[in-house]
């Protein structure tokens, strides 16, 4: 593949991720009359992480070539770790003056601690806002690169997919914010993104013999996740074999049909990282901005998800554009990007 084909597929795979991210907490904020349509929301639309942190995995090993450890933990720090400490601020504040509570499963022992050591917990977790429990976790995935790049090196690598998967399958993603238990998660999907980078080409030709059986196993999944709960387990596979599907499909187009993307699709790639910091301030925004409407834009449907999906992505873009527009390059110290 060539780069520009590459920057091509993952840009249009970034554009998608961000957008499940977003309905994945979006749904969380209104309200179902339907639990089994809930439960069909939950399970397409929850569990995006697996996108990104495919995409991350897979743009690690892309950029292998051009990586120093010393430089590469320097650009997270500033593009990453510093915007999540300065995008925190709102949140942290509004808690610690008691505007905002915190989640129930923390509340016990969490709220005889000082200020100081919640503010601590707060950014060591990512406890303050539901999203940003991802940035401790990926951190620790900054500091193991040495490892994942060990891992990925020998020579028949390809083999570790099966454990990969099992390793995923055997750790549960936790339902609370825990770094490690995540990490551990996690991680085998990270090396999975990093080897389907390494076997692309392979991949692709696997994939146009055999992407009907793949997505015979992926509806087969769907259907046992939505008909027995306890398959919900089985959430980041479905996602993995949806990543691979995904891929394979923005590959053949570029491949064959030499077709562009419309700059949307750009614009909401290029500003992920940014919505990823600001789409959870943007939810509580809407939501707050909807409530003299009662229950018209508050009860789910397809008509209500549809419209707080345009609204809170048009939030964030307004926001990061206005923001960009005044720090220019110095943006994303701030905002990621």
């Amino acid at each position: 593949m060539t780069n520009a084909s590459f920057l091509g597929y993952i840009h249009v795979f970034r554009c998608f991720a961000i957008g499940m991210v977003v309905l994945s907490h979006l749904i969380l904020s209104l309200q179902w009359q339907n639990q089994a349509a809930l439960h069909l929301a939950r399970m397409l639309f929850s569990n995006g992480t697996v996108y990104f942190i495919f995409i991350a995995g897979y743009l690690f090993q892309y950029l292998l070539p051009k990586y120093s450890y010393g430089s590469y933990l320097k650009k997270k720090l500033q593009y990453v770790l510093l915007p999540y400490f300065i995008t925190s601020i709102p949140i942290i504040l509004a808690k610690l003056a008691g505007k905002i509570p915190d989640y129930p499963a923390f509340s016990e022992h969490f709220g005889q601690l000082s200020a100081l050591q919640k503010v601590l917990v707060y950014y060591l977790t990512g406890m303050h806002l539901g999203p940003l429990w991802f940035i401790p976790m990926i951190c620790l995935f900054y500091l193991a690169a040495p490892l994942f790049i060990l891992a990925t090196k020998w020579q028949k690598a390809y083999l570790l997919f099966p454990l990969l998967i099992l390793i995923n399958l055997g750790i549960p993603r936790p339902w609370v914010h825990d770094p490690l238990i995540s990490a551990l998660h996690f991680a085998p999907i990270y090396l999975i993104g990093m080897l389907a980078c390494r076997y692309r080409a392979r991949i692709f030709q696997y994939c146009q013999k055999l992407w009907p059986v793949l997505l015979g196993l992926l509806i087969l999944l769907c259907l046992l996740e939505f008909t027995h709960r306890p398959f919900m387990a089985f959430n980041s596979v479905t996602k993995i074999i949806a990543s691979f599907l995904i891929i394979y499909g923005l590959q053949r187009r570029e491949k064959y049909e030499m077709q562009t993307y419309t700059p949307w699709i750009g614009l909401i790639a290029n500003y992920s990282f940014g919505i990823f910091f600001l789409h959870q301030y943007a939810i509580g925004l809407y939501s707050r901005a909807i409530i003299p409407l009662g229950h018209l834009l508050k009860d789910a449907n397809v008509l209500t998800v549809a419209i707080g999906f345009l609204a809170v992505n048009g939030t964030c873009l307004l926001l990061l554009l206005g923001i960009k527009r005044v720090l220019v390059d110095r943006s994303r110290y701030i905002i990621g990007c």
